[in-house]
């Protein structure tokens, strides 16, 4: 079955230090990646070194799209309940990667964000990461 890897971002390093207590940072890496020619996905997050404590973390999540073509500003998206989540927190020790696949029927698009959650700690919290979605094809009959 052929796939193929989708670069979300590079190895990056994200300082989150400027975040109050209790604050909550997201950024949309992807509005609507189309993927209707695949039956498998999986996200994969790695660490390649990270700083936090406990109650913070760093979530790599994947929902369902579905972009219009009439409007396309406007963002239509589950954000109810994600397909896969990955969640970073201060128990995981780097280098890691961390996998989440998505459920069959995923949809024909596909939303992608990156959330940080300072938790109630004002220690500060950093990562350096590097994130990608492999897809695989179809098999047809």
């Amino acid at each position: 079955m052929a796939g193929v890897i989708v670069e979300l971002f590079p190895r990056r390093s994200w300082d989150f230090g400027q975040l109050a207590p209790t604050g909550v940072v997201r950024f949309a890496l992807v509005h609507a990646l189309p993927v209707a020619d695949f039956s498998e996905a999986s996200l994969q997050l790695r660490s390649h070194g990270h700083t936090m404590s406990s109650g913070q973390s760093i979530r790599l999540r994947a929902f369902t799209a579905a972009p219009y073509p009439e409007t396309p500003q406007t963002l239509f998206w589950a954000s109810a309940t994600a397909l896969a989540d990955i969640s970073l927190t201060s128990v995981i020790a780097a280098p890691t990667l961390l996998l989440a696949p998505l459920p069959n029927n995923f949809g024909g698009h596909l939303y992608l964000d990156l959330t940080a959650t300072m938790g109630s700690s004002t220690v500060a919290l950093s990562a350096t990461l590097s994130a990608q979605l492999v897809l695989k094809r179809r098999r047809w009959q």
